[in-house]
């Protein structure tokens, strides 16, 4: 306890034994990252993700698949333009007018 007048707060400081648990890495981030550094050889790795149950998943997929021009993320970007989540259907329909404005 950190005591500041008559006010006592509990102490920030842990005792050694303590266990630290690491931050588990959220499955969306490896997707954006590979999707933000344009790593066309993960497309097919990346494709597994199109039926996850989570919608923030499918949705970081459809941003991913917008940098990585190929005839398979375009087939992804219009079978997730179809997803009943918004969030998701908005960003393949974003992704999809991304590469479209790439190849022309």
């Amino acid at each position: 306890m950190i005591a500041w007048g008559r006010i006592s707060v509990p102490s920030p400081i842990r005792h050694p034994s303590s266990t630290i648990q690491p931050i588990p890495m959220r499955t969306f981030e490896p997707i954006s990252a590979l999707g933000e550094i344009k790593d066309i050889g993960s497309i097919d790795r990346i494709l597994n993700f199109a039926q996850s149950e989570d919608w923030l998943i499918r949705q970081r997929l459809a941003e991913a698949l917008g940098n990585l021009p190929s005839a398979k993320s375009i087939s992804a970007l219009k079978y997730l333009e179809k997803d009943g989540n918004s969030q998701v259907s908005e960003a393949a329909t974003f992704s999809l007018d991304r590469l479209s404005k790439t190849e022309g």
